[in-house]
């Protein structure tokens, strides 16, 4: 008992102890947080995460945080999931040696395309321009996208590298995966074969108990479905027509329970003679006759 009282103080202490940081980082390191003095986000305050040793900056959290179609806390959770699934792809990718240059970086800006999470999304027409159905860069809608991520421009696209850098090594593990036959086809099988229903189970008893066919209800169900009853016929008709009359007839038996019989009477041959007493009529003669009155 004493042990099991020691690991559920333990589980809450961690739970707790992990609460608090949580409201600690939203209290101080979220956007907009510490507008003041040594606000979490000022620029030169504490990093938000570290992975591995790497720091993301707070311009990565504030892209990550705004680039997410997320609300209230969700928010927060998913812009730190982004930024660490960044660095541990943007450390794989360095060790790989893929690198990422300014130049390039700005071609995947003018084509619309925005990194974050380790992933390349399309921004569509956000930074565009449309003329007689063609599109035309806006460098001017670009300083608006990069303001509402409240960021500067020379931050935006070193995130930007950083995060293009984490992309590309994501798209290469994903072109290095083989997926066997087996797999593929269990896969497609999967996401084609499978429904979602619900059911309502219910017992017929009820209604068959209470429900009540007239003769006119037989007419009726008849003439709505001539075709159907039509088309069942003749598919039945030789089993019909073939058939000869027969009954087929059961019957059970049961025999009846007949009443004991009563004792039979003792039978006079059978009634038990009465011998003298002892010392009276002994002898062979004959017994005298009573005297006749």
């Amino acid at each position: 008992m004493l042990e099991q009282l020691r690991k559920s103080g333990a589980s809450i202490a961690i739970y707790l102890i992990f609460g608090l940081l949580i409201v600690i980082f939203v209290i101080n390191f979220a956007p907009n947080a510490g507008s003041g003095k040594g606000g979490g986000c000022t620029p030169g305050g504490a990093m938000p995460i570290s992975v591995d040793g790497v720091k993301a900056n707070q311009s990565a959290y504030k892209i990550a945080y705004s680039g997410n179609q997320y609300n209230g806390r969700q928010k927060v959770y998913v812009a730190l999931e982004y930024l660490i699934r960044r660095e541990l792809l943007a450390q794989a990718a360095t060790e790989h040696g893929i690198r990422v240059t300014s130049d390039l970086v700005d071609e995947e800006i003018k084509a619309g395309y925005f990194f974050v999470g380790g992933q390349r999304q399309n921004l569509g027409t956000i930074l565009f321009d449309e003329i007689d159905g063609e599109k035309f860069f806006n460098f001017g809608k670009l300083k608006g996208w990069v303001n509402s991520l409240n960021v500067s421009i020379n931050s935006y696209k070193d995130e930007q590298a950083r995060g293009m850098q984490a992309a590309l090594m994501a798209e290469l593990i994903q072109d290095s995966v083989r997926v066997s036959r087996e797999e593929a086809l269990s896969n497609y099988l999967f996401e084609n074969n499978t429904i979602t229903y619900d059911t309502v189970e219910f017992s017929p008893a009820a209604y068959r108990d209470a429900m009540r066919l007239s003769d006119a209800d037989v007419q009726r169900f008849l003439a709505s479905h001539d075709e159907d009853v039509k088309k069942k016929w003749t598919e039945l008709e030789r089993t019909y027509k073939a058939t000869k009359p027969a009954l087929k007839v059961r019957s059970i038996f049961i025999a009846k329970l007949e009443p004991p019989k009563p004792a039979d009477a003792p039978k006079p041959a059978d009634a038990p003679s009465i011998k003298p007493p002892a010392g009276e009529g002994a002898g062979s003669g004959s017994a005298a006759t009573p005297p006749k009155p």
